[in-house]
C-alpha cells in the first residue's frame, strides 16, 4: 500500500516530528503558537497548550489492520511511517516501494528499511495463510509428495518433486535465492 507522497518540505516535517532510527518511533515536537490560528470558540494559545498537552513528545501516527504506522496531519499530509523515514533520512521521496526487510511492516527501524520494486518487494512476503503445505512456494503433488515452484517476472520455475516437505523446502529456498537474490522469503 502506498500513501500519495505529501507536497510538504523536509523542514516542515523537522518542525513536527523527530525520528530515531534506531526505534524507528517517530515522535511529534512541541509546537509554538504561531503554528495555531485562533477560533470562535478558542485562542491560538490555548489550542497551542491543549495540542502540546495531548500530543508533544508522544508517538506519531497509528498502527493500520496490515501492520503498516500511518502518520497525518488533519488538512496537511497523511503519509506511511517507512516512507517518510526514508524521506527523513535521504532528503528524497522514495520513487519505488520501501521494503521492510525482515517482513514486520511495524518495524520502521533504518537498517530494516530499503528501496526495492514493486516484484522484490512481493518476493519478500509470506507465503499465504491458506497455504495447504505451510511452506511458501511447496504444494501437493499426485506423483510425488511435493512440488517445489518459484515465480519471477510472471514465470514459474519448478524446482522439482519430492517425497520429503523438508527437502521440497531446501530446493525451492536454494531456487528462490538464485532468483530473488537478498530479497527471497522463506
Amino acid at each position: 500500500m502506498k500513501a500519495k507522497n505529501p507536497p510538504i518540505t523536509l523542514a516542515h516535517f523537522h518542525s513536527i516530528l523527530t525520528y530515531d532510527s534506531a526505534t524507528g518511533v517517530f515522535t511529534w515536537r512541541e509546537r509554538p503558537v504561531s503554528m495555531f490560528a485562533a477560533t470562535r470558540l478558542q485562542t491560538a494559545e490555548t489550542r497551542a497548550r491543549l495540542w502540546n498537552t495531548r500530543c508533544a513528545g508522544k508517538p506519531a501516527g497509528y498502527q493500520m489492520a496490515k501492520g503498516y504506522i500511518l502518520i497525518r496531519q488533519a488538512g496537511l499530509f497523511t503519509v506511511l511511517a517507512h516512507r517518510l523515514a526514508w524521506f527523513f533520512t535521504h532528503e528524497i521521496w522514495p520513487t519505488v516501494d520501501v521494503d521492510h526487510i525482515n517482513g514486520d511492516p511495524s518495524d520502521n527501524r533504518l537498517v530494516n528499511l530499503r528501496l526495492a520494486t514493486v516484484s522484490q518487494n512481493l518476493w519478500n512476503c509470506k507465503g499465504h495463510r491458506d497455504s495447504v503445505t505451510g511452506v511458501k512456494g511447496v504444494y501437493p503433488d499426485p506423483v510425488k509428495g511435493y512440488r517445489a515452484k518459484v515465480m519471477r517476472g510472471g514465470r514459474t520455475y519448478d524446482a522439482g518433486r519430492f517425497d520429503d516437505l523438508g527437502d521440497a523446502k531446501a530446493a525451492r529456498d536454494a531456487l528462490a535465492l538464485r532468483l530473488h537474490g537478498e530479497f527471497m522469503r522463506d
